[in-house]
């Protein structure tokens, strides 16, 4: 009886984990150039739901960078990068944007309606890419979105 139990609770695990790969590792394919653009940004920072207005700034900085028919305002840009908050100019004039290549690590299924992608960034200060930092990005999936996905939070683990 004990082993059916088992035998069950495995399948089911399997079963599970299964669809969670699946939807995750098509968001992570897919959202590749939206993590991209936000490791462009020297001022990246851990953030809960709304990056801060340096942030914000700069994101939409480089996805003008990166696609060259780009909307017009950047309140536009910064609703298709960022799942919450509203775009504010900064105090300040951002940094200049770093060329930079994001590699998936893993994308994991959170279960709470996002997908939380760990990523190594590799940025060109001048002599090639070289590794830079690891961070966690959250993604909220949104099939309206180009990328198939909003960020919702970044989280920089030491």
């Amino acid at each position: 009886m004990k082993r059916l139990a088992v035998l069950l609770m495995c399948l089911g695990l399997a079963f599970g984990a299964h669809a969670e790969t699946d939807l995750a590792g098509a968001l992570s394919e897919s959202a590749v150039p939206l993590v991209e653009i936000l490791c462009m940004c020297t001022e990246i920072s851990a953030f809960d739901e709304a990056p801060d207005a340096l942030l914000a700034s700069q994101a939409v900085k480089a996805y003008r960078t990166v696609f060259e028919e780009a909307p017009e305002t950047d309140e536009e840009i910064y609703a298709l990068l960022f799942a919450y908050g509203e775009y504010e100019p900064p105090p300040e004039e951002p940094e200049e944007i770093l060329a930079s290549r994001a590699e998936v690590d893993s994308a994991i299924d959170c279960g709470t309606g996002e997908i939380k992608l760990s990523v190594s960034v590799y940025r060109d200060y001048g002599d090639g890419f070289e590794f830079d930092l690891c961070l966690d990005v959250y993604l909220v999936p949104d099939s309206s979105s180009p990328f198939g996905a909003r960020i919702s939070r970044v989280f920089i683990p030491e």
